[in-house]
């Protein structure tokens, strides 16, 4: 864990990168990362209920809890088992959040999001069998847990809302909330600031909408203009009002212009990366008929990534991957070898793509999930009947899931990430930043970085809140949902003011 910190006073000129992760973007990313590394670069933790990076990096800590529900709890008051079942609910939400927002889990098998309070029942209902079930309930105990581990398997980082914010933190290259370049040859100094009410607005619309409103914008501003300019010189006080104006239109007319900009940008970054086919292929049934996409004009990070989508939603079905490495013309990739062996640690990609004997299979070899299962345990009395404690745990769970479906608003959602940035900036906590030169200091810049699929309409509220707290911090904030990409440690060190050409080993490639 890390380092114990008293009462914090005073600041230096140290940056802390707090690196934002979840158990699926961690896993594949795992093999990429050095820790060490990341260390040395100035991270110093991540957070969405998971455990310190120095630790293991797949677990969520909360076997204990399941291991007490599964035994002998005749004992215990009503009061601790739903302390346990709360426990045991909260650490299998935190799979599912990212950013302190919860997303509903991503089971491109059944396409909706209605079955998370029926998976986690499943999960639920499986420990309350006990370690020994009756002969009657072991196979549909078994076909419980390989159903449920399936589906819980299948949340995906690999998704965004694909809003105009996260467009543009994940097509352009940011650099202490500066966009340095819009293309491969044009350089650029466009910042990204919540004091601009235009970005403020429309970095959480929608890619269209927010074209939408640049236009509006560009309206008004032409309007306001035209009054102005249209005044009679003679007239004292109309003269007056529009000197006092222009330097508010000016600032406007800046931000529209930056934004027209972007848009533009964005455009031919769109029809090349193509990032509607992500979407596509995490919602399709594997067993139907998969109509893979030419890749031709795709990089290698979105290839992998679109690879990743389809691999993880048939269920990590081996029998798919030669198929799909050739499909998505990465035989060559190191960065996918490093992805795949962190999934499916026994793939070699060589012995898989040589071996002639094993049959490639495609996304129609792949059968159907059974989901009665689903049904059978929602329905079923002789199940659940007998067991006081299932029952709580259904109640629990449904309490639970009912919040997480019908989430109560932005500002919930986001208390648990402004709790932690808050608490570690203080020193509070479990997660308390490190001693600096014997005492504990704020640092001179903060630098928040989310990999997965981020909530980015968050942006606004954690910097609006950093800025209102802790005004003296400089605070950069930086993500991608580009999980595979080569250029992950380079995109973070990047975001935080530091030139990755200096670090020869800040990539992942």
């Amino acid at each position: 864990m890390l380092n114990d910190a008293s009462d914090v006073e005073g600041t230096s000129d140290a940056s802390w990168i707090i690196l934002i992760l979840d158990a699926r973007t961690q896993q594949i990313l795992a093999p990429s990362i050095d820790i060490d590394e990341l260390r040395s670069r100035g991270v110093v933790d991540r957070l969405v209920n998971f455990i310190s990076l120095e630790e293991d990096l797949f677990s969520l800590g909360l076997e204990s809890s399941f291991t007490i529900m599964s035994k002998a709890i005749a004992n215990l008051h009503d009061e601790s088992v739903m302390k346990l079942v709360e426990d045991c609910s909260n650490g299998l939400l935190s799979v599912a959040v990212t950013f302190g927002s919860f997303i509903p889990f991503l089971l491109p098998r059944n396409g909706e999001s209605r079955h998370l309070a029926a998976t986690m029942r499943v999960i639920c209902i499986c420990q309350s069998f006990g370690p020994t079930p009756s002969i009657e309930n072991s196979g549909l105990l078994f076909e419980c847990k390989e159903s449920a581990a399936k589906n819980t398997d299948l949340i995906s980082p690999l998704r965004h809302k694909w809003s105009y914010g996260a467009l543009v933190h994940d097509f352009f290259p940011v650099r202490l909330n500066r966009i340095l370049s819009l293309g491969k040859e044009e350089s650029a100094q466009l910042l990204l600031s919540w004091k601009d009410p235009i970005w403020k607005h429309a970095s959480r619309l929608s890619f269209p909408d927010a074209c939408t409103l640049f236009g509006d914008e560009l309206q008004t501003y032409q309007k306001a203009y035209a009054q102005i300019s249209g005044g009679d010189g003679d007239e004292i006080e109309p003269l007056r009002k529009a000197l006092e104006e222009i330097p508010a239109l000016r600032e406007k007319k800046h931000w529209i212009d930056t934004h027209l900009l972007l848009a533009s940008a964005l455009l031919p970054q769109i029809s090349q990366r193509r990032p509607d086919l992500f979407r596509e292929l995490e919602t399709a049934q594997p067993s139907a008929n998969i109509s893979l996409p030419e890749l031709d004009p795709i990089d290698e990070g979105d290839r992998i990534r679109l690879l990743l989508v389809v691999f993880l939603s048939s269920g990590k079905d081996q029998r798919l991957l030669p198929f799909l490495i050739e499909k998505f013309s990465l035989k060559e990739s190191a960065s996918l070898a490093k992805a795949l062996h962190a999934i499916v640690p026994e793939f070699t990609m060589a012995s898989s793509l040589s071996d002639s004997t094993s049959p490639n299979a495609t996304p129609n070899d792949i059968p159907e999930q059974k989901v009665s299962i689903f049904e059978t345990l929602s329905t079923s009395g002789n199940v659940v009947a007998s067991s006081r404690i299932a029952k709580m745990v259904m109640q629990g769970i449904q309490r639970i899931s009912n919040q997480v479906l019908s989430p109560s608003g932005d500002d919930d959602a986001l208390m648990p990430i402004i709790r932690y940035v808050d608490a570690a900036l203080r020193g509070e906590g479990e997660s308390r930043m490190p001693v600096t030169a014997g005492s504990s200091m704020l640092p001179k810049r903060l630098v928040v970085f989310v990999v997965g699929g981020i909530a980015y309409d968050e942006y606004q509220s954690l910097s609006a809140f950093l800025a209102r707290n802790w005004p003296g911090i400089e605070v950069a904030i930086g993500g991608t949902s580009l999980c595979s990409s080569s250029d992950f440690l380079a995109q973070l060190y990047q975001t935080g003011g530091r030139d990755s050409e200096t670090h020869p080993n800040a990539t992942c490639s």
